[in-house]
C-alpha cells in the first residue's frame, strides 16, 4: 500500500504556519486523529489524519507553509 500524504489544506492565501506537531514523528496515528495545529492571522486549525498508519513528519513546528505543500506522510502499518 502506498503512503498518504499530509497536505496543508486549500484556504486563505495569506501566511499558514505549522504551530507545532500534536503526533510525533513516528507514531502510530488513526484516521481523523489530530495530528498538527496550523495557524493563520485569524484562525488556528487541528489538522486531522488522513488514514490510519506511522506518522512521518517531513516538515518542521514552526515552519511557514504554503496550500497543497506535503506536510508528511502516514505509512500504512505493518
Amino acid at each position: 500500500m502506498q503512503p498518504t500524504e499530509i497536505h496543508v489544506p486549500p484556504g486563505p492565501l495569506e501566511p499558514i504556519r505549522l504551530v507545532r506537531w500534536i503526533a510525533g514523528d513516528r507514531s502510530v496515528v488513526h484516521l481523523d486523529q489530530p495530528i498538527c495545529e496550523l495557524e493563520t492571522d485569524k484562525a488556528s486549525v487541528e489538522l486531522p489524519s488522513p488514514a490510519s498508519g506511522t506518522l512521518r513528519q517531513i516538515a518542521m513546528a514552526d515552519e511557514e507553509v504554503q496550500v497543497g505543500m506535503v506536510l508528511g506522510v502516514i505509512a500504512a502499518a505493518p
